[in-house]
């Protein structure tokens, strides 16, 4: 065996067991009759107990959420207009200009995201709560039923859920099915941008840490190494 496979069907025999133990445990031990369900490569916790959280939360914002969840509408729209635009415009580089295509490939911890693991899986903890909570919530305040809330794990890929009430959403207006549609992707992004405006006015810059490199790229022959940091460009800060 190539050794440079060994580490990868270490982790892949581990993965495998894991998930059968799991598998077994929850059928053994009837776990599902306590909110999580374990089939196989998907775990899910589901909880109603969220529910009295959201319509307080949902009560002591009343006021805010009409203005909050139309500008969550108009993002939406935005963001996917821009998200097709990138990749159409990505797409027709790497069929007619190559050098200027980017590479594109999913987040997936431990096989594409390594080095800065801890750092994602919080990062994916803290996006997952507020992008759940803003489609709960917004869901509430339009008087749609929610089922329940939870958290799930697909493969090795973490996530979470709202779960409204099937016949209450469909009895909704389509502007109401738009705006808690559209609160979790663009609560997300107003999170991102605060975020770093509270870190650029803070912090003072200090340099570009370099999470990744590809393989055979202009970096990669440079010697930069993912843990570097570059602080200037031909002298320049």
């Amino acid at each position: 065996m190539n050794p440079v496979n060994q580490p990868f069907m270490v982790y892949f025999l581990i993965f495998i067991l894991g998930w059968s133990l799991a598998y077994w445990l929850g059928e053994k031990f009837k776990l599902k009759e306590h909110g999580i369900e374990i089939k196989p490569f998907i775990l899910t916790l589901k909880t109603k107990k969220v529910n009295r959280f959201l319509d307080a939360a949902a009560k002591k914002t009343e006021k805010i959420l009409p203005v909050l969840s139309n500008i969550f509408v108009v993002l939406s729209i935005g963001c996917m207009v821009f998200g097709i635009y990138i990749l159409s415009k990505n797409l027709y580089f790497f069929f007619y200009k190559v050098e200027a295509a980017a590479p594109i490939f999913p987040a997936i911890p431990i096989i594409t995201v390594r080095e800065s693991l801890p750092y994602f899986l919080l990062s994916v903890v803290i996006l997952i709560f507020i992008h759940e909570f803003a489609h709960g919530i917004i869901a509430r305040h339009e008087k749609i039923e929610v089922k329940s809330a939870g958290i799930l794990l697909l493969a090795i890929i973490p996530g979470g859920f709202v779960e409204p009430d099937e016949e209450s959403f469909k009895k909704a207006s389509l502007s109401k099915k738009l705006k808690v549609l559209a609160a979790g992707s663009s609560a997300n992004l107003i999170f991102g941008i605060l975020i770093v405006l509270l870190l650029t006015t803070l912090f003072q810059p200090t340099g570009i840490l370099i999470q990744g490199v590809v393989e055979d790229s202009p970096a990669f022959k440079a010697g930069l190494q993912p843990g570097d940091v570059i602080k200037a460009v031909y002298g320049n800060t």
